[in-house]
């Protein structure tokens, strides 16, 4: 009777230590999981505050350049001045055998000149990060941001979607459509991409869903000197980083390559200096 009280005593102590331990496990998983939301939003908060940052500086100095633009003195015309002609080298009005256009001098464009870019498709090739989730997965979501604005893709035959750096990073694209067609690749094709501002600034960032990669920004003088030939795209003037490579093509220019030619450029690496595009047959 002694031996089955006792055993009873031990199996009751057993139940009650099991207990206590459980209690005490799932206490420690309630702590553990606590912290790690505090540590989320504290994350968030950080990144939410650095994107405001950002913005703000990108205004300060969209508007300074603005105030610089308004305070520049007018450029004035430039008047040719008048040459001394021999006696005799002036061909009067009434000699009917000279076209009025012989005495106008047009003065030579230079070989340099460019038109001002305004719209363009942009190519990205991005190397993987190795950081974070990139140490394992060798992929990216791809998000172009120009100044204030982001461009997410559509894909080489639709214009870009463009939305303020704020929402590009908020949590309804982060967990939603993310990088849109170029989502989990290393490259991209934003379509219709605006770099009409002055001093344009462009970067590319790798969509994560906390701490994203933002790569380093560049500014945008011009194209990258593109030709269609054939159905190969050539540029001669990549833009590059240690992180990515970029060529940036007049829209009216990627019109007309059209949508299986882009593709094919950026699967092929954008090589600097070279051709990308589809095989002739």
């Amino acid at each position: 009777a002694q031996r089955a009280i006792d055993e009873k005593r031990l199996v009751e102590d057993k139940r009650i230590a099991d207990l206590k331990a459980e209690a005490e496990r799932q206490h420690a998983e309630q702590q553990h999981t606590a912290r790690r939301i505090a540590e989320v939003k504290a994350l968030e908060d950080a990144r939410e505050a650095d994107g405001q940052r950002l913005e703000e500086r990108l205004r300060q100095a969209a508007a300074t350049r603005a105030a610089h633009a308004q305070v520049q003195p007018p450029v004035q015309p430039q008047t040719s001045t008048p040459v001394a002609l021999p006696v005799g080298s002036i061909q009067l009005p009434h000699q009917t055998n000279t076209s009025p256009l012989a005495i106008i001098s047009v003065a030579p464009i230079a070989a340099d000149t460019k038109i001002p870019l305004t719209r363009a498709t942009v190519l990205l090739v991005m190397e993987p990060g190795n950081k974070g989730i990139r140490r394992f997965d060798k992929a990216a979501d791809p998000v172009l941001c120009v100044n204030t604005d982001c461009y997410i893709s559509t894909g080489p035959g639709t214009p870009s979607k463009v939305m303020p750096r704020g929402q590009a990073f908020g949590p309804v694209n982060t967990l939603g459509d993310r990088a849109g067609a170029c989502r989990h690749s290393l490259t991209c094709t934003f379509r219709n991409v605006d770099l009409s501002a002055a001093n344009a600034t462009i970067q590319p960032i790798d969509l994560k869903v906390l701490r994203h990669d933002r790569r380093e920004s560049q500014s945008v003088t011009g194209d990258s000197n593109c030709r269609l030939v054939g159905a190969r795209l050539q540029c001669a003037a990549p833009l590059t980083s240690s992180s990515y490579r970029m060529w940036i093509v007049p829209e009216a220019l990627a019109d007309r390559a059209g949508s299986a030619t882009l593709d094919a450029s950026v699967r092929l690496g954008l090589p600097s200096g070279t051709s990308a595009g589809l095989v002739d047959n």
